[in-house]
């Protein structure tokens, strides 16, 4: 099983793509790849969101895949272009891919972004947590409506499935605790709560920390959490400690039914400190020292390292066995930067752009490359437009794209203001034969 991704709005995000793709699609060979990754080449829309024309504007923000691969979970908003003041309403709809079906449409806040969007293991149920709410549905012919709501003072950062699917278990920023720093700064406290999904009771909570983030390795919750003694990895379900280092803080983690990996960073005057470290053998594997973002994103296996330099804006990607730079190609005037890698560790997907002349929108492309030779890459397609949230499924068959697509003009509507820029479009990309 592969490590859980990061949502591009959850804590500790990971670094995001916002690229373009033109509204029509055509697949393009601009060079040889290798096979893992050649046969990306099959193309079909799932669904057109509303561009204006009928008074409303709905832009999909994030994908998400069911664990069984056949449903995918979209936060979107909706935004209602006949009045001048429209705050976006927020909406979770579930897609049947197979079956090209809209199973759910279910508003779940109008003020408040989501901070997480979690399927169970089964693919049953789906959790949403924002602000200080959580709540999940249970798939089925009619999608029951909220299973529990959970409400309170706390802010909810993350949230994950026990293995069995009987328990939530839930990263929470905490009003009533406080941390207090060495220089004396305080903050709120961040505490993972452990609840009963049947009852939505609260069943008990671990120690305060100052920082933590929830992961899973395939087989148990894990947090990974940080307090004036130092980070440590430790069993989410009962707080059982697995591996420390004092004086660390968490830059990223890999962990799968394979591999234990995280990257802690020290932060000094200018430069950044960036080590990764396999937890069973406490093995430090890759030491990197620079003027670094102090976030950086894992390949499932946890073979690559994915940085970011702060001055240039550069995406420095490392092997973390070899030790060795990855150098990414530039193609057709494209300077390929940011991964999102298959679940297989076969081929990733990257995004580049480049400047076509005075007050032109800038050329944006998606480009699929394999991780033995990412010099042999092919462009996938190209646009002024945009395209965000590329997301493999987890069998690495597919991939969901959301293309940016123009907002109509003629919708006989006065826009808010401001008015959206864009509308959305929901794409797959499918494996040949």
């Amino acid at each position: 099983m592969t490590s859980r991704k990061c949502l591009k709005f959850a804590f500790l995000g990971c670094l995001a793509m916002f690229l373009s793709l033109s509204s029509g699609v055509k697949a393009q060979s601009s060079g040889a790849v290798m096979p893992a990754c050649a046969n990306i080449n099959t193309v079909t829309m799932l669904h057109q969101y509303a561009d204006g024309s009928g008074g409303t504007v709905e832009q999909a923000q994030s994908l998400v895949w069911s664990p069984d691969g056949k449903q995918i979970a979209v936060w979107l908003q909706r935004i209602d272009a006949t009045i001048i003041v429209s705050d976006p309403t927020n909406w979770l709809q579930v897609w049947d891919v197979d079956g090209g079906k809209l199973a759910a449409d279910l508003e779940f806040d109008q003020y408040t972004y989501p901070t997480d969007i979690v399927w169970s293991a089964d693919s049953s149920k789906v959790a949403v947590s924002f602000s200080n709410k959580v709540r999940i549905w249970a798939g089925g012919s009619d999608w029951s409506p909220t299973l529990f709501e959970i409400d309170d003072f706390d802010r909810f950062e993350q949230v994950i499935w026990s293995a069995d699917g009987s328990k939530l278990l839930t990263a929470n920023v905490v009003s009533d605790k406080v941390i207090a720093s060495p220089k004396g700064i305080t903050r709120f406290a961040n505490v993972i709560h452990r609840w009963d999904v049947t009852t939505g009771e609260l069943l008990d909570e671990s120690p305060a920390f100052d920082q933590a983030f929830l992961t899973t390795d395939g087989v148990q919750a894990i947090v990974v959490s940080h307090t004036d003694d130092g980070l440590s990895v430790r069993t989410a379900e009962d707080d059982h400690v697995l591996w420390s280092l004092p004086g660390v803080y968490l830059a990223g983690s890999s962990f799968t039914d394979h591999v234990q990996r995280v990257a802690t960073i020290m932060v000094g005057n200018r430069n950044t400190d960036i080590s990764v470290w396999d937890i069973p053998t406490n093995r430090k594997l890759l030491d990197l020292t620079g003027e670094y973002f102090p976030a950086v994103t894992f390949s499932p296996n946890g073979r690559f390292l994915q940085t970011r330099l702060n001055m240039v804006g550069e995406f420095p990607i490392w092997d973390v066995e070899t030790g060795e730079q990855v150098n990414l190609p530039t193609i057709d005037g494209y300077p390929l930067q940011l991964a999102t890698w298959s679940p297989d560790n076969a081929c990733a997907i990257s995004g580049a752009s480049k400047k076509q002349g005075f007050q032109k929108p800038d050329m944006k492309a998606m480009f699929i490359w394999s991780t033995i030779d990412p010099e042999k890459a092919r462009m996938l397609d190209e646009s002024d437009m945009g395209f965000s949230s590329p997301v493999w499924s987890p069998d690495s068959q597919r991939l969901a794209v959301i293309y940016k697509t123009p907002v109509s003009q003629d919708h006989g509507s006065a826009y808010p203001s401001p008015p959206p820029q864009f509308s959305t479009a929901l794409y797959i990309w499918t494996r040949g034969n």
